[in-house]
């Protein structure tokens, strides 16, 4: 009985590292499709072993341990082809009842990505301000918006933020930002 809890052990704590690799390397923008679905890999064996919801395997460790809610709070964005922009009959639409142009969303072309995920929820005023306290981070300035009222609430998304600053940060969680084809398709 140990050694089959053993193996299967030992399975899961494949599958961690290949979704950790898939995550930070594999899940860029890029044109290669893929046939398989990420998003269950692990389910059963968590399920079995009556782990925590939330695991994550500790590479330097070697040790499995409860993640965070914003590590496991994201979502698989299914790879593959989508139309990005817009046409040129949408823009015309767009730019007649807004009186303005949006010129870089045209010519509307297909954009084929692979699989990758996002979080689901926005980093808010108070994820940020736990950021900007550790002093791992460096020095990094409080957000523009925050001595306003209007978007100072520690539930609120954080606004006034560089993309310098936004980088860093998704960096400090060992995540990435999105590229645009991402953003607009996610």
């Amino acid at each position: 009985m140990t050694n089959m809890l053993f193996r299967k052990l030992v399975f899961f704590q494949i599958q961690v590292v290949i979704c950790v690799i898939l995550q930070t390397v594999g899940c860029g923008g890029g044109s290669t499709e893929t046939s398989q679905d990420p998003s269950n890999q692990g389910a059963e064996t968590i399920a079995m072993l009556q782990l925590p919801p939330y695991v994550k395997f500790d590479i330097k460790s070697r040790q499995y341990a409860r993640s965070s809610r914003r590590e496991a709070d994201m979502i698989l964005i299914p790879g593959g082809k989508f139309f990005m922009g817009n046409s040129d009959f949408m823009s015309e639409q767009i730019a007649s009842a807004y009186s303005m142009t949006f010129w870089d969303e045209t010519p509307q072309h297909i954009v084929n990505l692979k699989p990758f995920y996002i979080d689901k929820y926005e980093v808010t005023n108070a994820e940020y301000s736990l950021y900007i306290k550790d002093p791992s981070s460096g020095p990094v300035r409080e957000p523009k918006f925050w001595k306003n009222p209007k978007f100072s609430h520690p539930k609120q998304p954080v606004v006034g933020v560089t993309w310098q600053e936004a980088f860093d940060y998704a960096q400090s969680y060992g995540k990435r930002l999105l590229s645009e084809a991402e953003w607009e398709k996610a």
